[in-house]
């Protein structure tokens, strides 16, 4: 996360980077390729179900997280590295060509 990671430092009083919540469905705005498409829904939906509770299940599960807390930044930080660890030579994650 590299590059992200000093745009987070750059912009650090931005309530996108601010709030784990944004930060999070930001830096996935960024990764793009076919082979992580379906990895980056998944992890936007377990953000959301960690902060807003599910809907699709027949019994609703409460929120375990508020939107503020930095476990769901470190949650996605670890997935993400543990995706590029298991699959090096189809990670798949590719900068999108926004500027």
């Amino acid at each position: 996360m590299g590059e992200f990671g000093l745009w987070r430092i750059c912009n650090l009083r931005n309530e996108a980077i601010a709030n784990p919540v944004q930060r999070t469905a930001l830096a996935l705005s960024y990764i793009e390729g076919s082979n992580v498409d379906d990895w980056v829904a998944q992890q936007s939906d377990k953000v959301g179900h960690k902060v807003y509770s599910d809907p699709n299940v027949q019994l609703p599960v409460p929120p375990i997280y508020a939107d503020a807390d930095e476990r769901i930044w470190n949650e996605f930080v670890g997935n993400s590295k543990e995706r590029l660890r298991k699959r090096p030579q189809q990670n798949g994650l590719t900068p999108s060509s926004r500027s």
